[in-house]
């Protein structure tokens, strides 16, 4: 089994779909999982609801659409 980090395959995607994304949502928040864009969000909060109510407590990718990347790394606590 090859080594890979944390949400790699998302990052990719959302590499992969930037261009567009940026086109038609910048500022906006992406919910990515796997290989799949599964929704655009005006708020982190929206994106962040929508993937834990879709995947549950597991690895999914929310990231706002800019051209200037920013990082952060954070954990939220699951009720």
């Amino acid at each position: 089994m090859q080594n890979r980090s944390i949400l790699s395959q998302e990052l990719t995607t959302y590499q992969s779909e930037k261009a567009r994304l940026l086109a038609e949502s910048n500022g906006k928040f992406v919910l990515v999982k796997g290989t799949d864009i599964i929704g655009v969000y005006v708020s982190q909060d929206d994106a962040l609801q929508e993937g834990y109510r879709r995947f549950g407590n597991t690895e999914f990718l929310v990231k706002q659409i800019t051209a200037l990347e920013e990082f952060s790394n954070f954990s939220r606590a699951i009720a």
